[in-house]
């Protein structure tokens, strides 16, 4: 006969765990959500292609976490010009009958510009849809492992 004794600390600590265990899965989502929204920061702007000639980087410098709760993060950019840099569209004027601009010193009116997707398939979207499948996952797991194993 194997006779064996479970220790009281060692079962305090565990109950102590499992009693906890809804503000640890809160907490580990709400780092998690933290941890990710800066992933998708980071990534969204690394994405962006190079430019010719001498880059602004202001449309990489605009992508920031504008919204950050213990559920949720929005990430994105206030510029103006940001969403048809991501998704690609045409722009067409809107008070006058031409949209005037230059390139290399040349003056160019044309009714419509049609402007690509970068890298076809946009910088925020791909950083999103990385963090959806992988990310996440991996970040909720780190931080419930972090919690219970301490």
């Amino acid at each position: 006969m194997i006779k064996f004794t479970i220790d009281e600390a060692a079962s305090k600590k565990v109950i102590d765990k499992i009693s906890n265990a809804t503000v640890y899965v809160e907490d580990s989502i709400s780092m998690a959500i933290k941890r990710a929204a800066a992933y998708m920061q980071l990534k969204s702007r690394d994405m962006l292609p190079p430019y010719k000639g001498n880059p602004t980087g202001t449309l990489a410098r605009s992508i920031s976490i504008s919204s950050l709760t213990g559920k949720s993060a929005e990430v994105g950019s206030n510029l103006d010009y940001a969403r048809i840099q991501d998704l690609g569209g045409v722009i067409t004027p809107k008070a006058a009958k031409y949209l005037r601009f230059k390139i290399d010193g040349q003056w160019i009116a044309t009714k419509r510009v049609t402007i690509p997707k970068h890298n076809s398939t946009g910088y925020l979207t791909p950083a999103f849809e990385d963090v959806k499948k992988n990310v996440i996952k991996t970040y909720i797991s780190e931080e419930l492992n972090r919690k219970f194993n301490n």
